[in-house]
């Protein structure tokens, strides 16, 4: 995973500045009647938010391809729903 890359603490600074204009604009929204844009609009700042915080607070913007694509898959190895011995789902196990 090491590319070599290193972020300066400024885009840090820029990124966390940005991720608060978004929750200020977040707010700022929630207390708007736009209607049916309500959800379309909050569901674009959230995307923002987290694409941010993947790129940079996550490192994907600098690492390999392999990583991008754990990374879009959420991590999952296809099989979140079983437990070891893939009979018994976890609801049951967790109960």
């Amino acid at each position: 995973m090491t590319t070599g890359q290193t972020v300066s603490p400024k885009i840090y600074v820029l990124v966390f500045g940005a991720l608060l204009g978004l929750r200020l604009i977040t707010l700022g929204v929630a207390f708007v009647d736009l209607g049916l844009l309500n959800m379309v609009v909050a569901l674009a700042i959230a995307t923002t938010k987290a694409l941010l915080i993947a790129l940079y607070f996550m490192h994907l913007r600098y690492s390999d391809r392999v990583t991008w694509v754990v990374a879009a898959r959420g991590g999952r190895g296809g099989r979140e729903r079983c437990c070891l011995t893939h009979r018994i789902p976890l609801y049951i196990l967790i109960i």
